[in-house]
């Protein structure tokens, strides 16, 4: 993926300071920055969690992204974010971070970024020198150390052509849409997981023993993430329940219910199947069982023996050697 960066610029948003410390020039991009700045870019690009979102027509950023031009980047800049520091000032979460602004161009396009790096705690070493010339090293916590490995978890991605956003609020009180007076879109995330509780809930509330339903219904999610790179909501919810048409109407109406509308979810990472190629079932008596979701209805493999006392036997069958860890 080409990335060409125009412009970036970090403003300091400490808690311990009664103003965000503002930059007054922009940050010289080089080989290890940009590699710094590509990488929380393209997560934002291809992460699951990312929600469209849309400006209301009163947004007071929205004038400023619509007359938004190269000129105006460190006063853009600026104004977001005195105004994340006056917002964060207020919660209790905030614990301070920097706040990275960059204008770059990917497939010709026209982008802003926005992206709260919080800082996290690491040691290092420090030196005391004595008048003799000698000294002694202890270890020192640092506090304002950038996120290396772990991901972003709050930024915004503006599409300066069209003014679409994305954005990504993971934070313990998610704030971005108060923040910049946002409407916002589910992400594909939180589509699957509706799809996966309202589809769990109506398997669980009709089926004296839903292993088998549940494992046909992770196995049909696979399947489609794997194959076709999507959830088509009506075959999921068909190939789950057949003729059962009106515990399919019930599963529609659930979905319905949770706010998802889409006829199908586009999934572009085929590793978003992952959670559904294995089945896992817990027992009342501590037990835990993980196979294959596609072994799951094998009685060959495994079989479930209903007692008449209302409990269950669970047969493991056909087993030529097994290992503990």
């Amino acid at each position: 993926m080409n990335i060409e960066y125009k412009q970036a610029i970090i403003h300091v948003l400490d808690e311990k300071s009664s103003q965000p410390i503002i930059s007054n020039g922009t940050l010289e991009i080089y080989a290890d920055n940009e590699s710094f700045l590509t990488k929380h870019m393209l997560n934002l690009f291809d992460n699951i969690n990312v929600s469209p979102a849309q400006f209301n027509d009163d947004s007071d950023l929205l004038d400023l992204i619509v007359n938004f031009h190269d000129g105006s980047f460190l006063d853009f800049s600026k104004i977001v974010a005195q105004k994340f520091y006056d917002y964060m000032r207020k919660l209790s979460s905030f614990h301070g971070g920097d706040l990275l602004f960059t204008h770059f161009i990917k497939d010709d396009l026209s982008y802003l970024g926005i992206f709260l790096l919080n800082y996290k705690d690491e040691f290092t070493h420090k030196i005391n020198i004595n008048s003799a010339g000698t000294g002694t090293t202890e270890i020192i916590k640092c506090h304002g150390i950038l996120p290396s490995k772990q991901k972003v978890t709050e930024a915004v991605l503006i599409n300066l052509e069209t003014r679409q956003l994305n954005i990504l609020d993971k934070s313990k009180e998610p704030y971005l849409c108060d923040l910049l007076d946002l409407d916002k879109e589910m992400s594909i995330k939180e589509k699957i997981d509706v799809i996966d509780e309202a589809t769990r809930e109506i398997i669980l509330e009709n089926f004296d023993n839903p292993t088998e339903t549940l494992a046909n219904f992770k196995t049909h999610i696979a399947t489609n993430i794997i194959e076709h790179n999507e959830i088509p909501v009506q075959k999921i919810i068909d190939d789950t329940f057949f003729d059962l048409d009106e515990i399919k109407e019930a599963c529609q109406s659930r979905i319905s219910e949770y706010g998802l509308k889409d006829d199908k979810i586009v999934i572009e990472n085929a590793k978003e199947a992952k959670k559904y190629v294995s089945h896992q079932i817990k027992t009342d008596t501590g037990i835990e069982l993980k196979l294959p979701t596609e072994l799951a209805n094998n009685v060959n493999v495994i079989e479930f023996l209903p007692n008449e006392d209302g409990t269950t036997n669970i047969i493991l069958k056909n087993i030529s050697e097994f290992f503990s860890k």
